[in-house]
Parts: structure tokens; sequence; C-alpha cells
């Protein structure tokens, strides 16, 4: 599972199974004040642009990464999902690091490509092939959990890519949790109708509404076919660590955001 790491002041939350490296980072160890205090990672917020830029430096220093081989995508909460081929087809950005595509999941292999997201609320989730050694990070917050990102993922896994369920790995990394990710009645009438199972959420006093991504996103492997013993599942709450990590929910939009990314260190033969 992950453990929390500690180097050049940045402290990340690392796992690394079967040749895949993942990183999910936490709000440690940046120069960003205020509400974006301190390793602010998003372009999309209001923080100081040449502080998100060396925050990003510090951070791929740390961690050993050459920007160029790191490939975002460009969220919008969908499940649209790209597979990648060739890194070099992918367009310089001002950081240093690769994207102009509007998606909300990347797909690929090899030891070239490092794929990353930006989180701060919404679920981070790893997925790998032991045996053909592809790998994916997707993005989902309610609209892709929703539109069934994870499902989409691992039919992409099975039918284009030949993997097997058996062999595919899912992690979910930190994200909001049930408790705290309060929704409308409606947005779990819609979720009732659109899954054939019941939706996870909690129901408290005076007729509020909490969804449960995580639990939701792990449902939804089990049916694509994936093992229960192959879904991990990360319990840290994003909303309930103020110390570790930003929250789009506890700050009121008003906040930075932390990165995840996988990469392999596997031979394509």
């Amino acid at each position: 599972m992950f453990k929390i790491r500690a180097k050049n002041q940045i402290k990340f939350f690392e796992n690394d199974q079967y040749g895949f490296k993942m990183i999910f980072t936490t709000r440690i160890g940046g120069y960003s004040k205020s509400h974006y205090r301190s390793l602010n990672l998003g372009f999309h917020t209001q923080d100081n642009k040449e502080i998100i830029l060396n925050n990003k430096n510090k951070l791929y220093k740390t961690l050993n990464y050459n920007p160029a081989d790191i490939v975002y995508g460009e969220q919008i909460h969908s499940n649209q999902i790209k597979l990648l081929a060739d890194i070099n087809n992918y367009e310089k950005c001002r950081d240093e690091t690769k994207t102009k595509m509007s998606v909300d999941g990347l797909i690929s292999r090899g030891s070239n490509f490092i794929l990353g997201g930006h989180f701060a609320d919404c679920l981070p989730i790893y997925i790998f092939d032991q045996d053909t050694g592809y790998f994916a990070l997707l993005h989902a917050g309610w609209r892709g959990t929703y539109n069934k990102i994870l499902k989409k993922a691992i039919n992409i896994f099975c039918n284009k890519l030949e993997s097997r369920p058996e062999n595919i790995i899912i992690y979910f990394g930190p994200a909001i949790s049930a408790e705290n990710y309060e929704v409308k009645q409606d947005l779990i009438k819609k979720f009732e109708y659109n899954f054939n199972f019941p939706t996870p959420y909690l129901k408290k006093a005076g007729d509020k509404y909490f969804l449960d991504l995580k639990e939701t996103n792990r449902l939804i492997a089990e049916n694509a076919g994936i093992e229960k013993c192959n879904i991990k599942i990360f319990r840290l709450c994003t909303y309930q660590r103020k110390q570790l990590f930003f929250s789009y929910r506890r700050d009121n939009k008003k906040t930075g955001r932390m990165a995840a990314f996988i990469s392999s260190n596997r031979q394509i033969g």
C-alpha cells in the first residue's frame, strides 16, 4: 500500500508494486502562500503561476522525474480516456510537461511515460496489468463516476489491450470521504437509475445525503469482472486531513491541487 515519504521538505505518498510506481502528493513542501500553502500544483487556481511552476520543478527533482516524460490530461470531469502510444506526439506546455487533451483518463505502457493528474477531493484511480504492462490514471469525481469512467477503462484494457480481469490491479488514492461529500437527493436518484447495484450513500438527519465515491467505484470494478482482492482502497480523506491535503469542498473552492502520478520501470518486449 501507500507509504508516506519525506524528501527535500516535500511529503508524498508512494506505492511501488509489480514494477509500477504510484505517487500522490500532499500540500507540504512548496512555496505557495495563503490558501494555497504550500505545494500547490494546479495552474487552474488563482495562485501565482511562477510559484506553481517552482513547486512543480521542485517536485520533479525530488521524484527524479524528467518533465518531458510526463503527460497530463486537461481534466473536464468526463469519462473520456486517451490511449497513448508515442511520447513525442504530445505538445509541451508552459511547465515543460505535455498535455493538450481534454480527457480524464490516460492509458499507456513503457518506461518513457509518466501519467499525471491533479486532484483536490476527486478520486484518483490507478490501474495496471501485471501481465501486459499497461497502466492508467483516472480522475473520477461524481460526474466521471456517474459516467462510468472506470468501467470504460476496464473495457479498454480487456477488449483492446488483451488484458484478463484477474491480472488487473486497481488502487484508489486519497479523496473526499462519504462522511464529508454531501450531495442533493436528486443526484442520489440519478445514480440509482444509472447502476445495477444499490448506490452507496449515507443519509443523515435533515434529509442530508452523502455520496461514497470510493465504494461506488469499487462496485463498478467488481461488476466489470475485477476480483475483489485486486481492488485496493487508500482510506485517507482529503477533506478531513487539512494539514496534509487541499480540499475543494472544505476550502470553499479557493484551494490548491495535489498531483497523482503512475509510471513503470518494466521493459516491454
